[in-house]
């Protein structure tokens, strides 16, 4: 949760780490790298295992479909050790100490490259779900949506730092009603971060279902193709 939470905030904000941050990404270090050991313990045995079915492959319809399980199981198995090895980065420190830490919008998801190892939580959706079915589905799909929300609102914060002057961007209207219509200054007066990503997160909402309220308004060209691409 630290790392869904977290590392998009931290992108869009370019918040600074402190002790805390750092000790929180030393424990994700840790146990990342302590999982990517115990699953290439896991590979190896897999692999024996295969190879042990390779032998009885001819004699039994059986062991045919315990080779292909495991053959899945490798798969499977692998894929979780390249995104889990890839989550180990910590993008967001090394940028920052690296003094790469501008709001250009690669450079955020190269940050949020660390949330592709959600494994740990869709194991608890299936455990729920074999409990409550409906439930679970309906509880997973609203996580995963609003996930995916919080990661895309965070970017809509990232690409108005782009420019200079916050009227030319999206929060040229916040906080939402201006008694003018926009902004008339170029200042952040009466518009604090939680403001800010209660607007965007509202925003993407709206984007990624389609709703035109229309309170909120890409400007530039940047936030329009984005706009644009998150639509499609």
């Amino acid at each position: 949760m630290y790392n869904i939470v977290f590392i998009p905030l931290q992108g869009g904000y370019r918040i600074k780490y402190t002790p805390i941050f750092i000790i929180m990404e030393i424990l994700t270090i840790i146990l990342y790298s302590i999982d990517v050991y115990i699953r290439i313990k896991d590979h190896k045995d897999l692999d024996v295992k295969i190879k042990n079915e390779e032998n009885h492959i001819d004699k039994e319809e059986k062991h045919i479909q315990d080779f292909n399980i495991l053959k899945k199981a490798l798969k499977a198995n692998r894929t979780i050790i390249a995104l889990t090895i890839v989550s180990i980065i910590p993008f967001s420190l090394v940028f920052q100490l690296s003094g790469i830490d501008n709001p250009l919008l690669v450079i955020y998801y190269l940050k949020c490259l660390r949330l592709v190892k959600l494994s740990p939580i869709l194991k608890v959706f299936e455990s729920i779900k074999q409990r409550i079915l409906n439930f679970g589905r309906i509880f997973e799909m609203l996580f995963l949506y609003y996930t995916a929300c919080h990661i895309i609102a965070c970017s809509f914060i990232n690409i108005a730092y782009l420019q200079d002057d916050i009227r030319n961007t999206w929060l040229r209207r916040l906080p939402v009603p201006q008694p003018t219509g926009i902004r008339l200054e170029n200042n952040f007066n009466g518009l604090p971060d939680s403001t800010i990503y209660v607007h965007a997160l509202e925003f993407t909402v709206n984007t990624v279902s389609h709703l035109a309220i229309g309170e909120i308004t890409t400007i530039n060209y940047q936030e329009r193709i984005y706009n644009a691409f998150i639509i499609l």
